[in-house]
């Protein structure tokens, strides 16, 4: 099974299956979450599993798609001194790093060809000075067309998750940015754009959170003809073996899933001398018993993580 998963390779949008979806019996792998710490961590990760990965998560905020301003950069500065007493006061280091943090497809572009790797993205495409209802009300066309517009350049496969996760157990929730109300046509509305634009080698992820906890998750729904993915993470044996539903659900609508994020999130993590029994078995049971699982991102990280922004 394990073997199955980690010598993943991306095939799809054949045999009726999702877009890039690979066939029945692979798995692709990923990790997670930032391409600036690729040699940090995630090097260290594929040379334990032995074998490299398919997928790299990332996060995009909206206001990075066209490169850090001078206005967002006087932002962090101001709002965020946590990240100045890292970085500095150094305008040009805050603007480089904010970039490599949150890659555009341009920037992953650059990372592919550092590494060598033909890495596919999934990016989780954030905003943190707006929010679902602005992006729905067409707000920020803008700065969507010009995300269609580059991932269309770029040529290579791009999983997008806008808004990255939904549900009121979500990060993006609980700050305001997204809502029950807005969240499903804020989805609709990038991949109209995106269709629009004729990109053709981009994936759209629909991904949950909290699913054991709550049972309206499908009211942040976009529609079976706007989602080519389910997703949903992973950070507890509660969350793995109360998705059953969910799972069922996505199978149901012939939909593949992917675990967007995950890791064991408890005292020692990965190394705690009981996540075997307590995380990944039932977390490697689920591929077992749910076929259209197709894909998971792990994050290399002790638990609990740091926050996933800077600003």
């Amino acid at each position: 099974m394990l073997c199955a998963i980690l010598a993943a390779r991306c095939v799809g949008g054949e045999e009726g299956r999702a877009k890039l979806e690979p066939a029945d019996g692979r798995v692709l792998h990923g990790w997670g979450q930032h391409t600036i710490l690729y040699e940090k961590e995630a090097l260290p990760y594929i040379e334990a599993c032995g074998q490299d990965c398919a997928v790299v998560s990332v996060y995009l905020d909206l206001a990075l798609v066209d490169g850090a301003s001078d206005e967002l950069v006087q932002y962090v500065k101001e709002k965020e001194p946590a990240f100045l007493e890292e970085f500095g006061d150094d305008t040009e280091k805050i603007r480089g790093v904010l970039e490599e943090y949150f890659p555009s497809p341009a920037r992953f572009a650059a990372f592919r060809k550092r590494t060598g790797k033909e890495y596919i993205p999934l990016m989780a495409v954030m905003w943190h000075r707006t929010n679902d209802k602005n992006i729905a009300e067409g707000k920020h066309d803008r700065e969507i067309e010009s995300l269609a517009e580059q991932v269309k350049s770029c040529g290579f496969p791009v999983f997008l998750r806008p808004g990255s996760e939904c549900g009121p157990f979500g990060y993006n929730d609980k700050i305001g940015q997204t809502s029950r109300e807005h969240y499903a046509e804020m989805f609709r509305r990038f991949v109209r754009i995106f269709r629009e634009k004729e990109v053709d080698n981009a994936a759209f992820v629909w991904c949950t959170v909290g699913v054991e906890s709550y049972d309206y998750w499908m009211e942040y729904y976009a529609g079976d003809e706007f989602v080519d993915w389910w997703g949903i993470n992973y950070f507890s044996r509660r969350q793995i073996t109360g998705s059953k539903r969910f799972l069922e659900e996505a199978k149901k609508r012939k939909k593949p899933v992917m675990i967007c994020e995950s890791a064991p999130a408890f005292e020692g993590g990965t190394v705690s001398k009981n996540s075997i029994e307590r995380f990944f078995k039932p977390y490697f049971d689920v591929f077992d018993e749910h076929a259209n699982v197709k894909a998971f991102v792990y994050i290399n990280l002790d638990c609990p993580f740091p926050p996933t922004s800077p600003g």
